[in-house]
């Protein structure tokens, strides 16, 4: 079983630090522990007194989205972190050893760019104090001390906490864009059509729409070495799926910019057969709305002599949010295959050389 506690910026120590997931599934583990309780599979420990906090009270058909609004918030603003009982899926946090750093290394922050600059200077602030328990030093006390003011300084810094700048792979333009237009929290860029990018505009078809349910008759692959699709649901970015073992010398390809996990030296679980033909056609095709990936590289692997074991399916399409009346989505269709987050280690971006729409 998969356990996970959230714990508030102020409590965390040094023991937690290696255990942070990367806020983007640190969220969900909240919001699926909130919906649905506790699963066989996973457990998030401390989630009544979580929601007793934060939420108050849970009704799906009331307040669904403001939860999910608040949860987002606390986990991106570093209020709050999902600190696993073992080894977390996407961490947030890796140790680089430096023998010239007054604390012999420092930890890296794997997306500086998910949280404020305060929570790397907390993250230092306990490395020191670890060091500091290590030597036996007296200092250790007085710092216990100022906790609180660790608390409010904290939160003083959440509303204008600034975050490192994100850089080109390749060249000097910086592809990843910020869009104004639709739903705050699910913006888009709207283009000379009255749309965004490869959407259509009214409601999805259902039978664009992905799978709710798992196929219990997989269920026991993801023990066997198939990667976990299970855990945040990923599945439901299927339409159809299927088990696929890759075999030696297959080329698999991924769309990346500069928020993407390539961008930590990871690589990311979404990848197709082929590199798509243009900008809108990926962002139709795949599916991929404007806030996720705004593209800019690609990435390729060609699988080794032990094959790769992977998802394949039909890709689901995606519902942008509903603003001032206007209705769009991205309709899916292309197959796309699920690889193991960071399965592949290190790659290297090359431009996509799309026009930029």
């Amino acid at each position: 079983m998969e356990l996970f506690t959230l714990k508030k910026n102020y409590q965390l120590q040094w023991d937690d630090i290696p255990f942070i997931e990367n806020p983007a599934f640190g969220r969900e583990h909240a919001l699926d522990a909130i919906r649905y309780g506790d699963k066989i599979w996973k457990r998030v420990t401390n989630i009544k007194e979580f929601v007793a906090e934060e939420i108050g009270h849970f009704n799906p058909c009331g307040n669904n989205c403001q939860t999910e609004l608040k949860v987002y918030d606390l986990f991106h603003q570093g209020t709050y972190f999902s600190v696993a009982h073992h080894k977390p899926f996407a961490p947030a946090f890796t140790w680089k050893p430096d023998a010239q750093h007054p604390n012999k290394g420092e930890w890296v922050m794997q997306n500086p760019w998910v949280y404020p600059t305060f929570v790397k200077e907390q993250i230092d602030r306990i490395t020191t104090r670890h060091k500091k328990v290590l030597a036996g030093e007296p200092e250790l006390a007085a710092e216990a001390v100022n906790l609180p003011a660790i608390k409010r300084q904290a939160e003083k810094t959440l509303p204008t906490a600034d975050k490192p700048p994100l850089k080109p792979y390749v060249g000097d333009t910086l592809h990843k864009r910020t869009h104004s237009d639709g739903h705050a929290k699910d913006p888009y860029t709207l283009m000379a059509n009255g749309a965004p990018l490869g959407a259509k505009e009214g409601v999805m078809p259902i039978a664009t729409k992905g799978l709710e349910k798992f196929p219990k008759e997989y269920s026991e692959l993801i023990n066997a070495g198939y990667p976990d699709v299970i855990s945040r649901k990923d599945f439901k970015n299927f339409s159809t799926i299927h088990p696929k073992t890759l075999a030696p010398d297959t080329k698999i390809y991924r769309i990346v910019d500069e928020g993407s996990s390539e961008a930590a030296g990871q690589s990311g679980c979404y990848w197709a057969y082929s590199k798509p033909a243009n900008k809108a056609e990926w962002r139709s095709n795949y599916a991929v709305k404007d806030s996720w990936n705004d593209n800019g590289y690609y990435v390729e692997h060609t699988v080794g002599t032990d094959g790769l074991k992977a998802w394949e399916g039909t890709v689901a399409g995606q519902e942008y949010r509903e603003h001032n009346g206007n209705e769009f989505y991205l309709n899916g269709g292309e197959t796309q295959l699920y690889i193991s987050f960071n399965a592949l280690g290190a790659l290297n971006p090359k431009l996509t050389n799309w026009p930029e729409a």
